[in-house]
This record gives structure tokens, C-alpha cells and sequence, in this order.
């Protein structure tokens, strides 16, 4: 096998592994009516690095847990939060979410 083979299955397979801790992930998919919605997987990320117990209040309320790795996930929550951005405002404006349950804006 070729060292780009084996570079590039590696660098897949630690995407996956950090997708699976992915903070927007997590609060996406747990998304549920009056929860954090707009840029949530960074705000979470900020709240446990920071130390934020207000913040932190908020997303345990909705069970939603912050990545065993939070300056690690951060950028790439940013990113994911920015790629997301335009089905969360769809999801808001049409008072739908993934998961067909209406949401607010928060």
C-alpha cells in the first residue's frame, strides 16, 4: 500500500472520530424547542473551555454534552457551525427542525 493510501485512510479515520465528538453535531442532533440552535457547537466549546456554568446550564438542560476535547473541536465546530448556518435559519424561519418538531429562536 502507498504512503498516500495509508495517510489518506488515517486522516479519514480521524475525521470520523472527531465528528463523533463534534460539538455541532451533538447539539444538532439533539436539538429540541427553546434550545441553543445558532452556532451551538461553538458556544458550547466556548462555555466548557471558559467555564461558563450559566451557559453550561443551558446546554445540560437539553442533554446535550460538550467534546471530551473542546480547543481541539473548536475550530472545527466553527466551521461546521458556518456550513449548518443555512439549514438552522431554514429550520428557524419555517418553525421546523431535523426532526420535525418546532423550534425558537433562541
Amino acid at each position: 500500500m502507498d504512503s498516500k493510501r495509508v495517510l489518506a485512510t488515517a486522516a479519514l479515520l480521524a475525521a470520523a472520530g472527531l465528528m463523533s465528538a463534534c460539538a455541532t453535531v451533538e447539539t444538532l442532533s439533539t436539538a429540541e424547542r427553546g434550545s441553543p440552535r445558532f452556532f451551538s457547537g461553538t458556544r458550547l466549546d466556548v462555555a466548557t473551555l471558559s467555564g461558563d456554568s450559566n451557559a453550561m446550564t443551558r446546554f445540560d438542560r437539553y442533554d446535550m454534552a460538550a467534546s471530551p476535547y473542546p480547543a481541539l473541536d473548536l475550530p472545527l465546530s466553527f466551521a461546521a457551525d458556518v456550513v449548518m448556518l443555512p439549514a438552522v435559519v431554514g429550520f428557524t424561519l419555517t418553525g421546523m427542525s431535523s426532526g420535525s418538531r418546532p423550534v425558537s429562536i433562541d
